[in-house]
């Protein structure tokens, strides 16, 4: 440090950078669930990748039965204290009677992970026969070695 009060100037520098670099907020890495299907088991699991200082959510779903591995995504999420909640919806006109909506809520302290998914109109405008609500387990994804 005796150096520093050799040429004026650079403590002040030095500071400068230190104060810097201390006062960036942290970037926090992505966060992976890994949630299973409870109203379907048979179906396999869900990965969901939150990246809250992106205000992004990703779904990863694995390969079953005939249907291949797919990723949906990234969709605008909102993150609460309590919640993140996100949507993915293909109303398009031209869509008709295939369009979809699909309304994701994630509790972030019990990782219940819910989608509300309904055909020809948002869920609460949609009839009864047109709505389905999935109910996903969820669970910290950690690297295991």
């Amino acid at each position: 440090m005796s150096f520093l009060k050799m040429i004026p100037g650079v403590s002040v520098i030095f500071l400068t950078l230190a104060i810097m670099v201390m006062s960036q907020p942290a970037i926090a890495a992505p966060t992976t669930l890994v949630c299973s299907n409870d109203t379907r088991p048979d179906l396999a699991q869900v990965t969901v990748v939150l990246e809250e200082a992106k205000d992004t959510a990703v779904l990863n779903y694995d390969a079953s039965g005939q249907m291949p591995a797919s990723t949906k995504g990234p969709f605008t999420a909102t993150y609460s204290p309590q919640t993140v909640t996100f949507d993915d919806n293909n109303e398009h006109p031209d869509n008709g009677q295939w369009a979809y909506y699909n309304h994701y809520t994630i509790d972030r302290m019990t990782l219940i992970f819910l989608n509300y998914s309904s055909m020809k109109a948002p869920w609460d405008q949609a009839a009864p026969e047109d709505k389905a609500l999935w109910h996903y387990t969820c669970h910290l994804g950690k690297v295991q070695f």
